[in-house]
């Protein structure tokens, strides 16, 4: 009875990681998509030049988000795939990537969640044209952090999915036997 009670919950445990894997990642597709959104309606407003920028920091930091959206699309659609090691990999390398975006994000937009109703001069001069646009720069923000975080948690799931800590008795840092006998 004990080993049909644990072969359940084995499967039930299984099932809950299939179901969370899979939700996690059709999640991590729409907060892509909408910042590709965000991100595509800004680079292409602007232009290529600097000069309709309000720094060339935030620019560069167009692209790299744009690069982030193209790079998790390519490993959402490869990683059935991929080898779970090469996934948390590429997890990883994903997560650093779209924090340095929102870090990037954080040090430059002057804008906040509550100060998008101030007026405009309260804002840098360089940044008083684009405050009309204080929400979408603002949900960019937020939206890289938010992939960010998910990407985070799922690299530690996966790390906590792959590797198992099991006790294995009569095993030191000096090799199998008693840590005793070889001293």
């Amino acid at each position: 009875m004990a080993k049909g009670e644990k072969a359940t919950t084995s499967n039930t445990s299984s099932l809950i990681a299939r179901i969370t894997y899979g939700f996690t990642f059709v999640l991590l597709f729409c907060l892509t998509a909408s910042a590709l959104g965000i991100d595509s309606h800004q680079l292409n407003k602007y232009g290529n030049g600097y000069a309709r920028y309000p720094t060339k920091q935030y620019k560069h930091d167009l692209g790299l988000i744009l690069f982030n959206c193209i790079f998790t699309f390519l490993w959402l659609l490869a990683h059935p795939f991929i080898s779970m090691g090469i996934s948390m990999f590429l997890t990883f390398v994903l997560a650093v990537f779209w924090g340095t975006a929102a870090g990037i994000l954080f040090h430059v937009l002057p804008f906040g969640h509550t100060t998008c109703g101030h007026a405009v001069s309260t804002f840098p001069s360089n940044w008083q044209p684009y405050v009309s646009q204080c929400r979408q720069l603002t949900a960019l923000h937020g939206l890289s952090w938010t992939i960010w975080g998910i990407l985070t948690l799922l690299l530690f799931g996966s790390l906590i999915h792959k590797v198992r800590f099991t006790p294995r008795p009569h095993v030191s840092y000096y090799g199998r036997g008693n840590v005793a006998n070889t001293v």
